[in-house]
């Protein structure tokens, strides 16, 4: 009876309290309609302006679409956490879609790694201009957020 129940009680683990320290996150089914600066102004609406210090949204290689993913990097674990929690399972963006967008932490973290990221895609899209003769054309270019473009 409740000799049992009061047993069960003091004997019974507490979990441990995990302190997250991670502040990079991937935004996950996103639409592809969604440049960069739409990217950015979807985050500053939900509340998260001036929370993070980098952002790439790798595009297709028209440049006129998203490949529906993003990294974000946040200035703290706790805006990381709530970016997870206000983004996960809703719609990204205010756009009418279906999509349903997933957030996590990502592999890896920080603003070094977002920015390495938009770094990556701009040398192997020169990589393939230089494999196709070396003519000039337009392709992505890194702006000062580390943000993947088309260049203008």
């Amino acid at each position: 009876g409740l000799e049992g129940i009061e047993r069960a009680v003091h004997t019974q683990q507490r979990p441990l309290a995990i302190v997250e320290e991670r502040t990079t996150v991937m935004l996950q089914r996103i639409p592809e309609t969604l440049s960069v600066p739409c990217v950015q102004h979807e985050l500053d609406i939900l509340g998260f302006g001036g929370c993070y210090d980098a952002l790439y949204v790798p595009m297709k290689r028209s440049g006129n679409r998203n490949l529906r993913y993003a990294f974000v990097n946040f200035a703290s674990p706790a805006d990381a956490a709530r970016c997870i929690n206000a983004c996960t399972g809703k719609p990204f963006g205010s756009l009418n879609t279906d999509l349903v967008c997933v957030v996590q932490y990502s592999h890896g973290q920080g603003a070094a790694f977002v920015l390495s990221r938009g770094a990556e895609a701009l040398a192997k899209f020169w990589q393939r201009r230089s494999r196709c003769g070396g003519k000039r054309r337009e392709g992505p270019s890194l702006d000062g957020d580390g943000d993947s473009e088309p260049s203008p």
